[in-house]
């Protein structure tokens, strides 16, 4: 049985191997990330399998709330710009007042972190939450960075609100009960630790004051690996558009979006933080929702200013 299994294996990898000879935009790659080396098909541009679709009907509706730019989606999906039209909503149920602020005062690359930059934004955290008596959620472009701040966070300051965090591979039942206890105190303030593009970041609404503030700790760009870099070679000979952006900068700007949407449902005042300088950059700024660009301030958040911006 172990020999007929394992010949059904090559069988199956050979046919698959073979029909994607033909597939320009279908590579063969060899991941070293486990302790055994496999060898992964990678679909680097799926437009064709999705046309192959699409032309089979007369119209189509895609839809999403953090698309970004159409224009990166008209080339990397291969829609007719003239054809297609481009709706965007404007946010009429969003809270009656909502602050964005983005903090040029530091940033979180990756060379620039250091144990001095986690005690910086355990600062800027320990200050809002003190400032702020409401529910607030802190996303993070990692588990790494979230560990290291809740760190300097823990051994710096004296933190007097409940404290809650999302853990790697927590079960449905672990999170929703972090995530219930954490709504329970939306009448006095707690801090929720979580990843954006994690369980609390999209999978999860929070309801009149049960997030009221949101901090987003720097952006999620991803790390370098085999697959992103036959993804953003594609994209250099295929298209004339940017590769990084695309693959790197665009999702890592969704991310935060995402994070930062979960105070759009509270009818009352709400707050956002970005903090990190790159955020006010042209590149960057320039891809956020309206709903963000118009009530953003640019300014260097340390601990004397932050009352004061709020205040105003």
């Amino acid at each position: 049985p172990y020999v007929a299994r394992n010949l059904i294996k090559m069988y199956l990898f050979l046919n698959y191997m073979l029909l994607f000879l033909s597939c320009p935009n279908i590579l063969l790659y060899v991941d070293n990330s486990d302790k055994e080396k496999a060898l992964v098909f990678i679909n680097v541009d799926p437009s064709e399998e999705l046309n192959s679709l699409l032309n089979k009907f007369w119209s189509f509706i895609m839809m999403s709330a953090t698309i970004g730019s159409p224009k990166i989606y008209y080339t990397i999906l291969k829609l007719d710009p003239i054809k297609t039209k481009y709706y965007s909503i404007n946010s009429k149920n969003l809270p009656k007042k909502i602050q964005v602020i983005i903090d040029t005062g530091l940033t979180t690359k990756y060379k620039k972190r250091t144990s001095e930059l986690f005690k910086k934004i355990a600062g800027r955290i320990y200050t809002i939450s003190s400032i702020l008596s409401v529910n607030t959620g802190v996303y993070f472009p990692s588990y790494k960075v979230l560990q290291e701040t809740e760190k300097a966070l823990f051994s710096y300051y004296d933190l007097k609100r409940p404290f809650f965090k999302e853990l790697p591979n927590m079960t449905i039942k672990e999170a929703n009960s972090v995530c219930s206890n954490f709504k329970s105190y939306k009448d006095k303030g707690a801090i929720l630790f979580a990843v954006q593009g994690g369980r609390f970041s999209e999978g999860e609404n929070f309801q009149e004051g049960e997030m009221r503030s949101v901090i987003i700790v720097g952006l999620s760009i991803p790390p370098p690996s085999k697959q992103l870099f036959l993804k953003m070679s594609y994209i250099k000979k295929t298209y004339s558009q940017n590769a990084f952006l695309i693959y790197m900068l665009e999702p890592a700007i969704k991310k935060a979006v995402q994070s930062a949407g979960r105070v759009t449902r509270n009818t009352s005042y709400s707050v956002i933080f970005f903090l990190d300088s790159r955020f006010a950059s042209k590149s960057i700024f320039g891809l956020f929702p309206e709903w963000i660009q118009k009530n953003a301030k640019c300014t260097n958040l340390d601990s004397n200013s932050v009352e004061k911006i709020l205040d105003s």
